[in-house]
């Protein structure tokens, strides 16, 4: 009883360290540079005029560079994802009903409405990745215990064909903080549009 008490209270101890590991991971700030150049890309446009085509070219090569940075770290602490042959068969299927979903909109929808639901779409995934890439940096200023404190808010139910289990719904508090910065920012970037010529 008593060996398996301690092995009890190893696994804890395994799982939160792995738990602590991961926070670790999430918190790295990767690649500092490529994220200053980033925002610069980003702020540059407001205030002097940048070809577009170098600016998506060098933010499309940035954010690359930023996560192959930030995945090499998980990597090495022996946190790796592997695809199955069942992702990789689900792959084209996706595709296709995604393009095939993206002909109907240009075809049926008014040109406005496409407009619309497009730019909801990047801003959604626009709050995401600020989201990311800003929590590191969020996390600095604040206390470990603080910024590594996570809250819960529910578990989405699991979907067949896109998740084998369900999802849990937290956030640390630095990706909170985050979150809000990354809301105000995409609010802005839509209500300006400046990536648009006159």
């Amino acid at each position: 009883a008593c060996a398996r008490a301690m092995a009890g209270t190893r696994s804890l101890s395994a799982k939160a360290a792995a738990e602590e590991m991961a926070m670790d991971d999430a918190l790295h700030v990767a690649a500092p540079f490529a994220h200053l150049v980033l925002i610069a890309l980003a702020v540059a446009p407001l205030f002097t005029p940048v070809d577009t085509n170098c600016n998506i070219l060098g933010t499309a090569t940035l954010a690359v560079f930023a996560g192959a940075f930030r995945s090499v770290r998980p990597v090495a602490a022996g946190n790796t994802e592997s695809m199955t042959k069942q992702d990789a068969m689900r792959f084209p299927l996706i595709g296709s009903v995604v393009l095939f979903s993206f002909f109907l909109l240009f075809k049926f929808l008014p040109k406005d409405l496409v407009n619309k639901l497009l730019t909801g779409y990047f801003v959604l995934i626009g709050i995401f990745a600020l989201t990311g890439t800003l929590a590191p940096v969020a996390a600095v200023p604040m206390p470990r215990a603080m910024s590594t404190r996570t809250v819960y808010f529910g578990t989405v139910p699991q979907i067949p064909f896109l998740m084998d289990e369900p999802f849990r719904v937290e956030a640390s508090v630095s990706e909170l903080f985050a979150g809000c910065g990354a809301v105000a920012f995409c609010a802005w970037y839509v209500s300006e549009k400046h990536w648009l010529p006159p």
